[in-house]
């Protein structure tokens, strides 16, 4: 197994899409009285807002808030690689980590979560697992 690398929600690697639908918990720290609750994550509850991560190697996770309906609601995450046609994975339950696929065949993909609904869906950080380095190379 390859080398598991862990980039944390506020990384210039993960790119949030509009920008200002994401809230980063710090700033939300006056908004809201259950920060403690999420404290060092990135929220959003804006319909079909993004984030994108992409990476070489054999495997991702996405890891966030562990809850369920009604304040936190349903996601989907696309799956798209160089080498084939991506794969969407639709959620309406909350489990920890959010998303995972650690069997992936080596390759460059592309990793995006959407928010499916004007409910909250906070991500702490996404890890992947990089391809293992031939010594020889």
């Amino acid at each position: 197994m390859g080398e598991v690398v862990q980039v944390d929600d506020r990384s210039p690697l993960i790119r949030y899409n509009p920008s200002a639908a994401w809230i980063h918990s710090r700033e939300a720290l006056a908004l809201d009285k259950d920060f403690e609750l999420y404290g060092g994550k990135t929220f959003s509850q804006t319909w079909n807002a993004n984030f994108t991560f992409s990476f070489h190697g054999t495997g991702v996770q996405i890891h966030g808030v562990n809850n369920t309906a009604p304040l936190f609601g349903p996601y989907s995450v696309i799956l798209a690689s160089d080498d084939g046609p991506s794969t969407t994975t639709s959620y309406t339950g909350f489990q920890s980590p959010l998303y995972s696929n650690i069997t992936l065949p080596p390759g460059r993909y592309t990793v995006t979560l959407v928010v499916d609904g004007p409910y909250h869906v906070n991500v702490d950080h996404v890890g992947s697992v990089l391809i293992p380095r031939n010594d020889q190379d």
